[in-house]
């Protein structure tokens, strides 16, 4: 890829990038003469909220709202603000490496009183009356987050399960979170 250092073989290699392969045959076997990376890897990445349950020096436990725990690394690299601590209300940007686990870049404490309007994208999982499952694409690690509908909740233009849909509201005092708009994405 022109913008990167060149990968000095295979080994230089990672799983989920895109490249092109140049092969022969040689007897009953394909041989690779080239391999060329047309994409970097780009790793997924998730939000989790929830309460902190635990800290440590190079990992942290969050409970979501269900009671899921996430254990998240944490490295140097991690920005922590705010100063949470144990029973605070966070927010965690992660990374997921091919591994299936969480490094944290980000955690960010939360104050559930304040009433500052926040907007979340993804797909719909489920659809009731006072409720609405939000998460990541099918097959994604992405957790998935309750969205309370109201009487005033603005729905637009009927986004039916499995539409990714953009989702505005703030959290209750309990931290639930309320929707107020939510729209169909293109």
């Amino acid at each position: 890829f022109p913008t990167f250092a060149p990968i000095q073989g295979l080994a230089g290699l990672a799983v989920g990038q895109i490249v092109t392969v140049t092969a022969r045959y040689s007897g009953n076997a394909i041989v690779a003469t080239r391999v060329q990376v047309l994409s970097p890897t780009i790793q997924p990445s998730v939000i989790l909220a929830g309460t902190v349950k635990s800290i440590a020096p190079t990992a942290w436990v969050i409970t979501s709202r269900e009671g899921k725990e996430t254990t998240v690394s944490v490295d140097s690299r991690t920005k922590i603000l705010g100063n949470p601590k144990i029973a605070d209300s966070v927010q965690v940007m992660a990374n997921i490496d091919s591994a299936h686990n969480y490094l944290a870049t980000a955690i960010v404490k939360i104050d559930p009183n304040d009433k500052i309007p926040s907007e979340m994208h993804g797909t719909v999982k489920s659809i009731t009356a006072t409720q609405w499952v939000i998460g990541g694409p099918p097959g994604s690690l992405a957790p998935d987050f309750f969205v309370t509908i109201t009487p005033t909740t603005v729905i637009y233009p009927d986004p039916k399960v499995g539409d990714r849909v953009v989702v505005v509201g703030m959290r209750d005092s309990k931290g639930v979170f309320m929707a107020t708009k939510i729209g169909k994405e293109s």
